[in-house]
């Protein structure tokens, strides 16, 4: 059934009515709990990827101290120390994987609190997916360890003519196969910075497309899905955006503010970005209401 009253006003409406919920109905709550959930998820994560990079450290001290002095000049030293502490513990390593099965099981409780979010959402009896929740279990870790690869990636061609000079002090004959890929990837810098910034715009869209279609409690269309994770993906950029401007502009002017504000800031961007993503899952209720006919509540 098509939609009557021309598209655009209409979306606006939905759009109008489910920021309405958002606050009428208190998803608030659920938003706050998901974020909650994704702090525990996360942060065995970081455990990993820190004894990765103490890895790194290990094999070049100061090179990885360049970068991190231009990264955070106040407080560099004190994250080199703790990397190379970590490393230095006879139980790193088997932390570090422990860690990915600490993650893997905070996730199960993410992706329930989702579930039930979106039951709350539809004003429906929460019932659950087995299969959906083993899958989304699974891809938290491997989407998490993905943007990861393409910070670092895009970390990496931020410093490349600091690491082409680098590689060329060295003058090992066995690093020329490398020194090759940095010039390459030194020549066409601004294609890939290009190319790295729309991979994660569509990664992130691909992961909202996945969420609304496979947790949404009832079967919609696949095209109320797609138009709705276009909109919302769109806001979650937007507020990525708003962020980093907090962090440049204010955050990074003083370096209390930066170690302990970074922190409370993430915290705030999970926060807003679930509040997004429950309002885009109510905004998806009434398009696929309206669509098939139904009456919408009042």
């Amino acid at each position: 059934m098509k939609l009557k009253g021309g598209v655009f006003p209409l979306l606006l409406k939905f759009l109008f009515y489910s920021i309405r919920d958002y606050f009428s109905k208190n998803y608030g709550y659920h938003s706050s709990a998901l974020t909650f959930f994704l702090l525990l998820s996360i942060f065995p994560l970081f455990i990993f990827l820190l004894s990765v990079f103490s890895l790194l450290a290990f094999f070049n001290i100061s090179y990885v101290y360049y970068i991190l002095y231009n990264l955070f000049p106040s407080f560099a030293k004190d994250i080199l120390d703790n990397v190379l502490k970590f490393y230095n513990t006879e139980v790193s390593i088997n932390l570090s994987f422990l860690s990915i099965f600490i993650s893997l099981y905070f996730s199960k409780d993410l992706f329930i609190a989702i579930q039930m979010a979106f039951s709350y959402v539809w004003e429906i009896e929460y019932k659950g997916n087995r299969q959906n929740l083993i899958i989304a279990i699974i891809s938290l870790p491997v989407l998490a360890l993905i943007f990861t690869g393409i910070y670092i990636f895009m970390l990496l061609l931020k410093f490349i003519q600091e690491i082409k000079h680098f590689l060329e002090s060295l003058d090992i004959f066995f690093l020329n196969w490398l020194l090759e890929i940095i010039n390459f990837l030194n020549k066409n810098i601004k294609l890939l910075s290009y190319s790295s910034n729309v991979l994660k715009v569509f990664i992130i869209w691909f992961f909202v497309f996945l969420l609304f279609y496979y947790f949404t409690p009832k079967k919609v269309f696949k095209r109320d899905v797609l138009l709705t994770s276009l909109i919302f993906t769109f806001f979650l950029l937007v507020l990525e955006f708003l962020f980093k401007i907090l962090l440049l502009n204010f955050l990074s002017k003083n370096p209390l503010f930066l170690t302990l504000g970074s922190i409370f800031v993430f915290i705030m961007w999970a926060k807003f970005s679930f509040d997004i993503i429950l309002i885009g899952e109510r905004f998806l209720y009434y398009l696929s209401n309206k669509a098939e006919g139904r009456n919408l509540p009042q």
